[in-house]
Order: C-alpha cells, then structure tokens, then sequence
C-alpha cells in the first residue's frame, strides 16, 4: 500500500492539468500598440522556416518527467506491514551513558528512523531516559525533526549507569504491552553486570517483542592507567571491528600543548593492549592529559591531578653525610624512597632552596648554621613544609618548630629495666586519618622514642604508639607545616625505615603540601566537570568532593566526572581507569536478539524517484541534441583540436615551471623534506616558518616562505638550507637518490639531519650511540662523521653560541668534514638529536606545540639562535672565520 508523507504536494500534481487547460482556453489579452507600416518592415525576417511536428512521445515523456518531479516532494512511502496501527504509540527507552559518545551519529540515525515510522503512521513517540529517576514522566514528540532537536540539547552524560528505575518502570506500565517498544541498549553503559542481567531478562520473561538495538559499532578506551615512579602502565582495550589496528596516543601539557604524540599497534585478533612506558619525573609532571586521538567520549580521556605529579622535594645533608657504611647513614632510608619517585635534590640547605624544592627532610640534627636557621624559618612562614627526624642531638636544641616558643626534650627508652611497656608498636591508624589506608605491620619494634614535656594543643597527632604516646607530630607554622618524627631517619631507634609502611607514610605526607589542612578532611568543590566528549567544561550545577585518602572513587550523580580544586589541591576524577568492565566481552543470552540497527517497516520511495527523475533528464538532453541535429557539437574533440588543445597546456606548463624556477632562484626559501609522516610534515612546516620570522625581525634576511621537497622528485639546488627529520622507519634511498645528495652536497647546499627517533634515548651519549648513528647514514652515502669543534664558523656566525638545543638538549652535534677545501671550508652535512622544529613549531592559536627540556624558554630562545646561525653559516661560509672578525669575536666573549 503506497501512502504519501507530503499530501500537499500531491494535490499540486492534481492540480497541475487544471492550470493547463485554464491557460490554454483562457490565454493573456494582447497589448495594442500603434505603429506605422515602416516598423512593419523593418521587421520582416527574410530567412525561410517551416515549422515542424512536435513529436507526442516526447510530450507525452516531458509530462511523466514533470509527473515524477511531484511525486518526488510528495515523499511517497510502500507500507510493508500495517500492524503497527494496533500500537497506542511508539516507546523509545534510551540508554544515554557515556559510550553513546562514541557513537552519537548511529545513535541519532535509529532514534530517527523510528521517530518518522511512528510520524507516518500519526502515533506519538514516548522516549525514556534509562538513567532518569522519575521514570515515569516520558518526553512526549509527535515529529522526527522534534526528537532530534531534544537530543541535540541533551547529550549523553560521562558516567556508567544503573538502570534504577528501569524495571519499576515497566511494570508500572504493564512491560508496554499496547506500545510499540524499542530499547536502545549499550552494554557498555552497565555500572553493574548483575543490573543489566536482571533488565535484560526482565524483558525477556515479560515483553519478549520489545526491540532491543545496540547503536555502538565500535569504541576504543583506557580501562586503566597508573604512573608510579618513572613509569606509565596502560591499558587500552577496543570493541567492534576496526580496519586498522594502530590507534595515536597524546601526551598533553597545561597549556594544551602537546608534549608526545606516539602509536601503538593491536595485535591481530586481539581487543586489548598494554603500554608500559618510562619517563623522567620532570616530564611527567608536565601531562595534564593523556588522550587516545580520535575517540571523542570520556572514557579515552584521562587528566592528571596533583596526586599523580610528583614533587621537587630536598634531603639537607652535610658535605660529609655518604659514609663507609651507608645503612647507617640517616640519608640512606630516605634517599631510597624518594630518588625514585620525585625529582629529589640532595645538599646543603641553600642548594635545595634555589632549586624551590615543596617539601624539605632534614635527617640528622647536626648544628645549623644561624643563616640557614633564618633562611629555613622564612621558607617554612612562607608555605614550605619541613619534615624532621629526631636523633640524640636534637635535646641540645629547643626551638625544633623554628616558632620561636622553647620545647622541653627528653628521650624514652623503651623495653628497658624501667621502662613499664618491653615492646610497642604503632596503634591502627584512624579512619579520618591521611594514613587509613596503610596497614600495621606485626613486625615493628621501637626502643627509643623523643618525648615533648610540654605537648601542646596546637600540636597535632599525625600516627602514635600504641600507650598514645606521639610517634608522628605536625604544627602550623605561618603558611608553612613542620612535621616531627619521634624516631630517627635509620634503625638506630626503630626499625620503622626498614619496613614497607615507612616508604608508604613519606608518600602520603607529601600530600600535606598540597592540602590545606589534613584534619578533618575538607569536601572540594568542582571547577570542571568532564562532558561526554571528553573536553573539560563549566558545570551547571555545583558538586563537592570528599576525598577518602587511599580509597578509589568512582564517578556518579552526586560526583559527576571532573577537576576538583581548593586553593592549593586539584583532583581528577576520571571517567577512565574507573570503568567497572565486567559485563563488556561477556556473552550476552543468545534468546535476546539484539540488532545492530532498526529495519524499518515502510519502504521510502522518493531516492528511487530521484534516481529515476535523474535518468530522465539525461536521456532528454540527448534526445534534444539529436532532434535539432546539434550532434555535431562534440566535433571539438576531434584529433587536430585536441592536440592543439594538448600542445597549449604543454607550453603553459614550461611556462609555469621556468616561473617557479625563477621564483627559486631570486628568493631565499626555507626547505624541509617530505616524510612518510603527516605530523612530522607539519611540524617542519610551522617550525620553519617561525624561524622565518625570527630572521625577518632580526637579521637583513628576508626569506620568502617555506617549501616541501619530495626527495624523489624535486630539485634541491634552489635552497641552501636544507632541514631532514629523521625516524627508524625512514626508508633506505636508492643509488639514483644517493648520487643526487652528493651532487647537491658538492655544489655548496647543506642538510640538517635532525634524528627524531633518538632525541629522548640518547640523553647520554657514549661511543656506541655514536657509532649507531655512523651507521644510519650510511644508506644515506655519508661517512667520516666527526664531532662540531669548539670554535667552529657555526657557533659564530651571527650570534655566539657553546650549545646547539632544540626541544632537547643533547650536547651532540655531527658534521662531515670531507672536501672542505672544494667547499670553502663549508660542512655540508649537519646531524643532531635535538627535534629543533619541534622547539620552534606554534599552533594556530600561536601557542608553542612543545614544551623544551630541561631549560625551558632560554633553551627555546637559544635554539632559534642555533636557526639563525645555521641559515647565516649556509649563506656566507666560513666569511666569520675570516681573521679581520677575531678581534670584535673576542671582545664580545670578554663581555659575556
């Protein structure tokens, strides 16, 4: 049965014979005007025409063109089955968790069909949000073009739901048994395994034909991620079938520039992959983001809090303090557990304050001197935390919270002949306490303990014995926080150091530089909250944290997904690493059947009309020509006027190429290889192009723009620079290509070999590495590489240089020192490790892509000198080696 959606359109079909004959029986008035039987003729055409007989098939062709033009904005449709008009109205219950994300588009598109099933056969539509509490109440649509626009304002939210009010719901309404029901599922969205089982079956035993339509196709996320110490455990896990198994990770910093961009490969057959990567402390600090490219949902999106940074934190040793026998050194415990996860400084106490270490450990209680006593109490007044261990000197001092109030010491032996406890341990931490989270271990003996005559009230107990007596103490100190252990820092009073819950108590207190106070714990309030997409956004609605120290938390209703933040602590709770994955890859009950998509029950007809309307047109034209005998007109391809069309195209093709020639010849550019790499590619691009504007802004040079070279193909004697990012997959040059380097390197031009690939690996460089990079150019046909003397034309030649960084700062940098007698002492061969156009590149937003290390903007600066230098040293050789610039050289160095 054909019905129409647009039965307005239709009636302008019927209508159409109507204004036919009404026009023909009924034509226009004519218009008189009064002219002389000169105008006639003036007039008179002379040439002779005969009228024609306009053939009938071709009207009659022309009106069923026009017939299917109608029928075409009529939208008509074929019902397939007509059961649906026994429905009161069509119910749509949505899942809106945060995989639908991923796979909006699908989501919309089922959502849709349905709607315009329900509009074409006049039923309203009733959507249900399964994650909404009052489940009773549905928004009602009577229109396709409504629902679409509500879901455009309701998107889906960051978090696993429960389904709480599903079956309730249901049984409410009788399991929907006189509505049309579709259940748009995502067994992704399930917080709980055992709720979705008992949803599912809920349908099953009750309402076997509601349509149950999985819309995710497929969904790649972070299941867990942990950083400890140097290294970064990942693990990434995907659903559905992908093309391709390789998928990008981003490293983003604060500023949204990114830090490392790196791919990973899924083994065939496999839906889960492990990253195990190391990186330095200080790196690590710079992410703020880690991020699976292209995943547009919360769960591929995973932000870094202050919690899984780690600190600049200092050790104040003597000059003397690494002794024969290091374990008992009060350095030693220490140094172990801090070396390894955060950036840890060791020294005297001015070294460790120029280095703005958050906390400081002073070990041992040798005298200070008056200076560093007033240079650590202002630090301390100023916000600095100061934790300190107890020893037998630290009786002879009195003012131990450097507040200036005199404490009364003394110290307790424990098991001894008067001593009325033989053996104590440490009393199980409080629930409320920083350490809750830590267990006691059985084994720990104290037998010395420092005692405080005057204990007072402004001094908090962090940890005590088990007869209370105070085994961790802290007091407020201006901003700052001095934390005492009633211990030593060695197994001189305790094996406390030697056990794993002393590695486990440094950890947690240097989260007390972070928190304003650690008694009781504060809720903190939200800044962003994570949306579905993943992007950080401005909440509606304010939300608070309570964060229970060693406990996991896992995003919901009442704490939605987001950055939490006071004055001095940010927390992230993410969606990522906090899935609950249990019901993910397991078989779902095979009697439910589950689709993929929704099959609708009419058939459109209006994209074959289309198609057909579209036929007609084109066998008209052709019909046209033929009649009027213009077949003729595509003479023009005939041999003679192609082969002239042809020989003009060659010639403006010279024409242009000599142009471009020109171009080259009479303008500097800046050049960069092409790479298999696209990202590699525009960093070349924007890395040159801002070095560039550094020497419009500070030299005479004036270069034109920046240009990409095919290697293959193009000509490399136009650019006396040459800049060639280099990786381990850079495949090996044929002879031909070979020879064409050397041709290029033996007419003057010079190529700045920069090894991407090795700019982290090589941050100690020693013979092997050397002798590896020697190896990697020779595909290349370069050899006899050396090490860039000191003094050579390059560090001279426009700005003074000792050191060559880019994004990295590695010491290395490699020339080629053959036929320089032939080259006017020239290198032609430049090789270095350092990514310079990586330093260099800017976004759109004209922000720096990476961040530089270690020296930050100095090293940046630096390296857009080494740029300079480097253009300068191709253009005018070894003119600054010349021995009429030695004197002002030297002057210049005096000076700095």
């Amino acid at each position: 049965m054909i019905s129409f959606a647009n039965i307005y359109a239709l009636f302008g079909l019927i209508t159409l014979p109507l204004i036919f004959f009404i026009m023909k029986f009924y034509p226009p008035k004519p218009k008189k005007i009064k002219f002389s039987s000169f105008f006639i003729l003036k007039k008179i055409v002379k040439n002779d025409t005969a009228k024609t007989k306009f053939p009938l098939w071709l009207l009659v062709f022309r009106i069923l063109l026009c017939f299917f033009i109608v029928l075409f904005f009529s939208k008509p449709f074929l019902k397939i089955s007509d059961q649906k008009n026994k429905y009161k109205n069509f119910v749509i219950i949505a899942d809106n968790g945060w995989s639908i994300s991923s796979n909006l588009k699908n989501y919309k598109n089922i959502i849709k069909e349905i709607s315009l099933e329900a509009e074409k056969s006049n039923k309203e539509i009733h959507l249900y949000f399964s994650s909404a509490k009052d489940f009773n109440k549905p928004f009602i649509f009577k229109t396709h073009n409504q629902i679409i626009d509500f879901l455009n304002k309701k998107p889906p939210i960051a978090k696993q739901i429960i389904r709480e009010s599903f079956f309730k719901n249901l049984k409410i309404n009788n399991y929907f048994k006189d509505s049309k029901v579709f259940f748009i599922f995502s067994h992704l969205d399930s917080r709980s395994l055992e709720s979705q089982i008992r949803n599912l079956n809920l349908i099953k035993n009750n309402n076997p034909s509601i349509q149950i339509i999985d819309p995710i196709k497929k969904i790649t996320f972070i299941e867990e991620l942990k950083i400890d110490k140097e290294s970064l455990d990942m693990k990434v896990r995907r659903k559905g079938n992908y093309v391709k198994n390789e998928f990008l990770i981003q490293f983003i910093g604060e500023k949204n520039d990114l830090i490392l961009e790196k791919k990973y490969t899924f083994s065939k057959n496999s839906n889960e992959f492990k990253i195990k990567e190391k990186f330095p402390i200080e790196i690590i600090n710079q992410f703020f983001l880690i991020k699976i490219l292209n995943e547009n949902h919360a769960a591929a999106f995973y932000y870094l809090d202050d919690f899984r940074k780690k600190l600049p934190v200092g050790i104040i040793t003597a000059e003397d303090h690494e002794l024969e026998k290091p374990l008992l050194s009060p350095v030693y415990y220490l140094k172990k557990v801090l070396t390894n996860s955060n950036l840890t400084f060791i020294g005297p106490l001015t070294k460790i304050l120029e280095k703005k270490a958050s906390v400081v450990f002073l070990p041992s209680n040798k005298r200070l001197s008056k200076l560093d006593i007033t240079a650590l109490e202002k630090w301390v007044y100023d916000g600095g935390v100061l934790i300190r261990f107890s020893d037998k000197r630290i009786v002879e001092q009195s003012n131990i919270f450097l507040d200036k109030k005199k404490s009364f010491l003394s110290i307790r032996n424990i098991g001894k002949d008067l001593s009325i406890q033989s053996n104590l341990s440490i009393r199980p931490f409080n629930n409320n306490s920083l350490f809750s989270s830590l267990k006691v271990p059985q084994d720990l003996k104290f037998n010395k303990q420092l005692i405080l005559d005057n204990f007072n009230s402004d001094i908090i107990t962090l940890a005590s014995l088990e007869d209370q007596s105070p085994l961790i103490s802290m007091k407020y100190v201006g901003d700052g926080k001095i934390i005492l252990f009633h211990v030593t820092s060695n197994n001189e009073w305790s094996n406390l150091p030697m056990s794993s819950l002393f590695e486990d108590i440094i950890l947690k207190l240097l989260l007390i530089s972070k928190t304003e106070k650690v008694l009781p714990t504060k809720e903190i309030k939200i800044k962003f909250v994570i949306n579905s997409n993943g992007d950080l956004a401005v909440p509606k609605n304010n939300y608070y944290l309570n964060y229970p120290f060693g406990e996991k938390l896992l995003p919901s209703a009442k704490q939605p997904a987001g950055i939490y933040e006071n004055n001095s602590l940010s927390i992230a709770l993410n969606l990522s690493g906090n899935l609950n994955t249990e019901g993910y890859f397991d078989a779902i009950d095979e009697e439910l059947e589950i689709k993929s998509n929704y099959k609708k029950s009419v058939l459109e007809l209006k994209n074959f009309i289309l198609y057909l309307i579209f036929i007609m047109f084109l066998i008209d034209m052709i019909i046209n020509i033929v009649l009027k005998n213009n077949i003729l007109f595509l003479g023009f391809l005939k041999k003679t006027k192609v082969l002239s069309i042809l020989f003009f195209f060659l010639i403006f093709l010279s024409i242009q190429n000599r142009i471009e020639a020109n171009e080259s010849y009479s303008n500097i550019y800046l050049a960069y290889i092409k790479t298999e790499n696209k990202l590699l590619n525009q960093i070349a691009f924007s890395g040159l192009d801002e070095l560039r504007k550094y020497l419009i802004e500070r030299t005479s040079l004036n270069p034109s723009g920046v240009k990409e070279i095919n290697i293959l193909k193009d000509e490399l004697f136009f650019y006396p620079l040459i800049y060639w990012q280099i990786t381990s997959s850079s495949p090996k040059l044929s002879e031909i290509t070979v020879n064409k380097i050397k041709d290029y390197f033996d007419s003057g031009g010079i190529i700045l070999f920069d090894i991407i690939d090795f700019s982290k690996s090589y941050s100690s460089i020693n013979r092997d590495s050397i002798e590896e990079i020697r190896q990697l150019f020779t595909k290349y046909g370069i050899e006899n590489l050396q090490s860039i003397p000191k003094g050579h034309t390059l560090t001279k030649s426009y700005y003074l240089l000792n050191k060559f960084p880019g994004r990295w700062d590695n010491r290395l940098l490699l020339i080629q020192n053959d036929n320089l007698e032939n080259k006017d002492g020239v290198s032609s061969v430049i090789i270095g490790l350092n990514d310079w156009a990586g330093a260099w590149a800017k976004d759109k937003n004209n922000y720096h892509l990476y961040q530089v290390v270690p020296g930050g903007e100095r090293q940046r600066e630096i390296s857009y000198r080494f740029g300079i230098n480097l253009l300068m040293y191709s253009l005018t050789g070894s003119y600054k080696s010349d021995q009429v610039h030695s004197k002002s050289i030297l002057d210049r160095l005096k000076r700095e």
